[in-house]
Order: structure tokens, then C-alpha cells, then sequence
């Protein structure tokens, strides 16, 4: 026959439980606390990276100069931009572009 104390588990006080119990607390904690870091830092690398693109201008910019408006065409660009403003102030965002030429094709 085995030795009774090899069979039977050898039990454990209340320090020793609650050590152990915070050790695992401890573990969960840290563990949590590295996703949270890790989350926060994908967050602000593409935070980084939208902002870096939305600063280059783009290609296709479009302005509106006195020097390429004939006198004629000061009605449709008053038009257009109107047109452009009221769509921009009715979804409440920032244009992404400025009007900085309007050419007749």
C-alpha cells in the first residue's frame, strides 16, 4: 500500500491561498494592462498616419483666382462654391480640398 500523505493533497493555509490569489490577480492585471498599451499604440499609429495623409494636398486641389474667372463665369463660381459649402455644412465635416481653379471643358 502507498504512503497515505503521497494520495491524499497536502492542504494549503489561508496566507499561502491569498498569495496565490495575488499573484493571479497580479498576472490578469499586467495582462490586461499590456492589450490596453498595445491597443493604444495601434490607435495612435494610425491616427498619426490619417493625419500625415490628410496634410499632403491633393493632386486635383481646385481654387477659384480672379485671374483665371472671366466675368462671366463669377456667377458659376459663386454657385459652385455655395453648392460646396451647403453639402459640407449639412454632413458637418471639414472639406477635404481647396478651390483654387474652375476651368470650362
Amino acid at each position: 500500500m502507498e504512503n497515505l500523505l503521497e494520495v491524499i493533497p497536502r492542504m494549503i493555509g489561508y496566507g499561502e491561498a491569498a498569495i496565490y490569489a495575488l499573484i493571479g490577480y497580479l498576472v490578469v492585471f499586467a495582462g490586461i494592462a499590456i492589450l490596453v498599451l498595445v491597443v493604444w499604440l495601434v490607435g495612435l499609429f494610425f491616427k498619426k498616419r490619417d493625419e500625415k495623409k490628410n496634410a499632403e494636398p491633393e493632386k486635383g486641389a481646385l481654387a477659384a483666382t480672379s485671374a483665371d474667372i472671366e466675368e462671366n463665369d463669377e456667377e458659376l463660381v459663386a454657385v459652385i462654391t455655395a453648392a460646396i459649402a451647403a453639402t459640407y455644412s449639412a454632413e458637418k465635416r471639414k472639406p477635404e480640398f481647396i478651390v483654387k481653379k474652375i476651368k470650362r471643358i
